[in-house]
């Protein structure tokens, strides 16, 4: 490829950016009530790097006109003085191209929150740069600690070491009564990492109630779908013993999820304590495994703790996931007696045995009261009478 061609393509590059520079002020135009004037003068920088780039390259490609047409040991110097011009030109665009894609996820971003009815249109918000250390936790709970020292974490670090800071901002409010500290909505990994990195932390600052925080932490969560089942139950958990929604089937509506999807979740607390304390890291229980063990285990919750803590003896893997696998492939190799349950006068209710495609509730009594005795044993099993 020639000299010339190699200019006129990152000529057409950087033509390319000028097409996104000029777009982006019409689509962020709605947002100026809520970022100042933010945008503008970040894009005003980007524009002046790109014409000082044009400029450069109109020089270069006479340069290299006469070049060409040249012979002999000094043109041949110069050409490759030229190319090294190439590469520093290059390094500008690239550098440029980035921070305008950074600015456009800022902008998707408090787009994003809007949209969701997190923020209003016309509230206050800022872009901010903020030491990660003035930056609190959530007052919710959100990830394990696990979720700051495995592979993926170590590169986000890297990441954001070598960019210089994190390019999706995080969200967060001014913490309540304290002048100049902030409380995290969403974006605790990439806070710990530019704290990590020792590098300024962006953010969207603007005020919050708690179910506003609350909000915007799920549905950031669902959106990146970053959290595993186990932090998710300890996240609705925690929303519900500080009373930010008064019970699950409000918690439901406001994530815009089913109450039964709220109630599969938080199933997974109902494990023995002792299960948690042997396993390496809770976040490997997959959903599809914890459904099974379910299925398995037709006497509800009390007969999931009880396979699971003989588990606790039969089996010695750390692995959650791995373990919960073996409870199950343990118990699908034994019979499963019948249960009997009975009226409270010991009268026998119904036998239910568990078959292949789910369980048979066999009704051995007519007396009085039948109806709420099932609807008691269906809720159990987390199921329902029909009316």
């Amino acid at each position: 490829m020639s000299q010339r061609k190699r200019f006129q393509e990152l000529e057409a590059a950087l033509d390319a950016a000028d097409d996104v520079s000029t777009a982006s002020p019409k689509r962020r135009r709605g947002n100026q009530g809520l970022l100042g004037n933010k945008f503008d003068q970040v894009e005003a920088g980007l524009q002046q790097q790109r014409d000082e780039a044009l400029a450069s390259l109109a020089e270069a490609n006479a340069r290299i006109a006469e070049l060409e047409s040249a012979q002999g040991a000094a043109s041949s110097t110069a050409l490759t003085a030229e190319r090294e011009r190439a590469a520093h030109l290059e390094q500008q665009h690239r550098a440029a191209s980035e921070r305008l894609a950074e600015l456009e996820k800022q902008n998707q971003e408090l787009q994003r929150l809007v949209e969701q009815g997190i923020v209003p249109a016309d509230g206050a918000m800022q872009v901010m740069t903020l030491d990660p250390q003035t930056v609190d936790q959530s007052p919710f709970q959100n990830r394990l600690e696990q979720s700051f020292s495995d592979q993926a974490f170590e590169e986000l670090v890297a990441d954001i070491e070598q960019t210089g800071g994190n390019q999706v901002p995080g969200l967060v409010r001014p913490k309540p009564g304290v002048t100049g500290r902030y409380e995290l909505a969403y974006g605790e990994r990439r806070k710990r990492a530019c704290e990590r990195a020792e590098v300024p932390f962006t953010a969207l600052v603007t005020e919050l109630t708690d179910q506003q925080l609350a909000l915007a932490m799920a549905a950031e969560n669902r959106s990146r779908q970053s959290l595993a089942l186990y932090e998710q139950a300890l996240q609705y958990k925690d929303f519900l013993d500080h009373k930010v929604y008064a019970s699950g089937t409000e918690l439901a509506k406001a994530l815009g999820i089913s109450r039964q999807s709220v109630s599969k979740t938080l199933r997974i607390l109902d494990l023995p304590a002792a299960f948690f304390e042997r396993v390496d890291d809770p976040r490997t229980i997959r959903w599809s495994t914890f459904n099974r063990l379910y299925e398995c285990c037709p006497g509800g919750k009390d007969e999931v703790a009880s396979a699971v803590e003989d588990g606790l003896v039969l089996y010695s893997s750390t692995h959650a996931d791995q373990l919960l696998r073996e409870i199950i492939r343990g118990r699908s190799l034994q019979p499963i007696p019948p249960q009997i349950y009975r009226t409270q006068s010991g009268k026998e209710l119904a036998r239910i045995d568990r078959l292949k495609n789910g369980v048979r509730v066999q009704i051995s009594s007519e007396e009085p009261g039948l109806l709420e005795e099932l609807e008691r044993l269906l809720a159990s099993y987390g199921g329902e009478v029909d009316s």
